[in-house]
Parts: structure tokens; C-alpha cells; sequence
């Protein structure tokens, strides 16, 4: 999960900043099966096919820090679906999830607001979403992860499915586009 450790870039507001999420607490009571298998992808999927635990902390790790930078997560927090998740082919597992939480107002030099605490104890500062005006609004941002094991590849690979398009709604956003077409006349 190299994808997800040490990375840097600007923030929401154009800040840079270190996501400094070390991948190895983060499945908490499972670090130390990923840590047996972090070099060998192959073997952390067959244990993620057959630990539905390990499988759920596996893509909580990848996506929830995002989600905390963002939101202020609720009660209900993260969820797994354990019936629409699980083995995908010979070589995949899927987890299906959903995150509950608020949009709240971004943290300040003057005020710290806390999406929420990681595994490893470390606290998540909400840094605002794409530089939406908070709304006060719950969310619940569903999704799925699929995680892989590619021949030749050194690394589990990682693919998230957001549902977007919904929590823009819950935010009160639309989506407007057109498609595009080729026009038949073009003297027009």
C-alpha cells in the first residue's frame, strides 16, 4: 500500500502538506499480519480471502484518513458491508463501506477541529473538502475498495470506487455536464 505512505501535496486550500499515514498500525489488531506479508501481495490477498477482518482493516487503512481530513466522522463512523464484500476472482477481494460523519468548518491556526483518531492514536486535522463551504450537513460516503495481487508487481494494488455524485448531493452540489456529440453541420 505504497500509495498511501509518506505522500505529499497542497491540501484542499492549497497548503502543502505531509499525509503521514504509516500503513503499518493503521489495520490496528492486524499490523502484524501485514507486516508477515507486506512483501508478498499474493499472500496478503489469500489471507484477506479467508480473515474478513484483515480484509475490512485493510481498506479502512486506505481510505479513511482521507475521509477524516475532510469530515468530522459521527457515532456510526465507519461500516463495512459484509454481505456485498469479499473474494473477487482468483486474485481480488472487495471490501463494500460506508463512512458517516459531518461537514464542519476547516481547522484554523487558532482553532483545531479533529476528523477523527487512527489506529496508531494519531488525531486526523479536517482540513475542509475541496474548498466547499461546511454545511453542517451529515454525510455518509459509501464506496468500494478492491484489492489485488498483479503477477510482477512488488505491491498490493489498490483501487477505490467513491460514490461521488451522492455525497455531492448531500452537500446540496449538483453535477452538470453535457455529452459531448459531433456535430453533424458544422457550418452552424
Amino acid at each position: 500500500m505504497t500509495d498511501i505512505d509518506g505522500t505529499t501535496g497542497p491540501d484542499d486550500l492549497g497548503r502543502e502538506m505531509l499525509i503521514s499515514l504509516d500503513p503499518v498500525p493503521e489495520p490496528g489488531d492486524f499490523s502484524s499480519t501485514y507486516l508477515r506479508f507486506q512483501q508478498d501481495p499474493a499472500g496478503l490477498v489469500a489471507e484477506m480471502r479467508t480473515d474478513d477482518g484483515f480484509r475490512v482493516a485493510m481498506a479502512r487503512a486506505d481510505v479513511r484518513h482521507h475521509l477524516l481530513r475532510w469530515f468530522q466522522e459521527d457515532e456510526a463512523g465507519w461500516q463495512d458491508d459484509l454481505e456485498r464484500s469479499g473474494p473477487l476472482g482468483d486474485a481480488s477481494v472487495g471490501t463494500s463501506w460506508t463512512f458517516s460523519g459531518i461537514h464542519v468548518e476547516e481547522s484554523t491556526p487558532d482553532d483545531r477541529v479533529v476528523g477523527g483518531v487512527l489506529a496508531s492514536g494519531e488525531e486526523v486535522e479536517v482540513v475542509g473538502f475541496n474548498g466547499v463551504t461546511p454545511t453542517g450537513n451529515r454525510i455518509t460516503v459509501r464506496g468500494f475498495t478492491v484489492m489485488s495481487a498483479v503477477e510482477g508487481k512488488p505491491d498490493l494494488a489498490v483501487h477505490r470506487h467513491v460514490d461521488w455524485a451522492g455525497l455531492f448531493g448531500q452537500l446540496g452540489l449538483t453535477l452538470n455536464w453535457r455529452i459531448p456529440i459531433d456535430d453533424p453541420d458544422p457550418e452552424f
